[in-house]
């Protein structure tokens, strides 16, 4: 199994455990949109939105703190999954 495979299986799993934790939902739809599987990567990308109506990008990037490379990666994403930027 490669890393999205099991990123996804992982987000999946904390989707399961505790639904209304959005970051869990991003991770997911990174996950997914990596894989190529847009459908879905949208549809829990709105998932996100329905949890989180104000959430941007942005907004999550300012107490986030990854690695460049990894937050390009997280980003680039979430931008195909549908997620607002600003």
């Amino acid at each position: 199994m490669g890393r999205y495979e099991a990123s996804r299986d992982a987000a999946r799993l904390s989707v399961h455990v505790n639904p209304r934790f959005n970051v869990s939902h991003l991770f997911l739809a990174a996950a997914l949109a990596s894989l190529g599987d847009d459908e879905e990567a949208k549809r829990v990308a709105q998932r996100v939105l329905t949890l989180d109506p104000a959430f941007t990008i942005r907004q999550f990037s300012t107490p986030a703190r990854f690695e460049p490379a990894v937050w390009e990666s997280l980003t680039a994403a979430w931008r195909q999954a549908g997620l607002p930027e600003t």
